[in-house]
């Protein structure tokens, strides 16, 4: 099991991780960061030992990449 899984698409199998930080595009432009939101909440309400961090990169461009290599990094 991982420690943290760092979500980059709507495909990972949350079950797989302990905890989840999840990268949105902007939420300016998107419904993406809403529906990360609404799926954490549910998750979190079957799994309350589990931890979802959801950032909102306020970006289109390279940003959420970059947060992403930056959270795999450590």
């Amino acid at each position: 099991m991982y420690k943290w899984l760092i979500a980059a698409d709507s495909s990972c199998d949350l079950p797989e991780a302990e905890h989840v930080i999840a990268v949105t595009i902007s939420s300016r432009l998107s419904g993406s960061w809403a529906s990360a939101m609404t799926a954490r909440e549910i998750f979190l309400e079957q799994n309350p030992d589990r931890r979802v961090l959801v950032i909102d990169s306020r970006s289109t461009g390279p940003a959420p990449s970059l947060i992403l290599l930056r959270a795999r990094a450590n």
